[in-house]
């Protein structure tokens, strides 16, 4: 199974460029799969094309999921633009391919980074209730999540779509071969 899961997060980058042969439109959800990172930091890329010198693991035990969490503290990424600077940034692993990127930012940015991602991949948004500042950009492979209700939680997250679904996989597969064994 494992190797099923490599051969296919090998092949779906891919399969992404040839379908995308021209640069989608600034605005578009299509930008959002096309881009797939911010800055410098690409979902579905092997996580030791990071400058190595900026990159701490946080342990050396993988999550439930079998994700393992890096800090990642490049001064030019911290730099978020749109005068916002990053407190930290966070990026998921797995199978040394990088799955989530975490942006942790000041409340007070919200609107900023709002303004950005809107400019980037355009109002197509769910958001949760009007009332909250919760906002989902879901693209065909990357999705985007930004939340700035609460002080205590303030963060952009990017998701490897593909990635994802093979983590949902191999979990409920895992819990399928644990029920067997009952």
């Amino acid at each position: 199974m494992k190797n099923w899961i490599l051969i296919f997060m090998f092949i779906c980058p891919l399969l992404i460029k040839a379908q995308s042969a021209a640069t989608p439109p600034i605005g578009s959800i299509k930008y959002l799969d096309y881009k797939r990172s911010y800055k410098s930091i690409k979902l579905g890329s092997e996580i030791s094309t990071l400058n190595s010198k900026y990159l701490i693991k946080q342990s050396e035990k993988a999550d439930d999921q079998g994700r393992y969490m890096y800090s990642y503290n490049n001064p030019e990424a911290l730099n978020f633009g749109n005068n916002v600077q990053l407190k930290r940034i966070q990026i998921k692993s797995y199978l040394d391919k990088i799955a989530a990127i975490y942006l942790i930012f000041e409340q007070e940015d919200g609107n900023k980074i709002k303004e950005v991602l809107t400019t980037a991949y355009g109002s197509d948004y769910n958001q949760s209730d009007e009332t909250k500042d919760t906002y989902l950009w879901r693209g065909s492979f990357a999705d985007v999540y930004l939340t700035y209700e609460r002080e205590s939680l303030s963060a952009m997250i990017y998701s490897d779509v593909i990635i994802d679904k093979f983590i949902k996989r191999r979990v409920k597969s895992d819990a399928n071969q644990a029920a067997s064994d009952l």
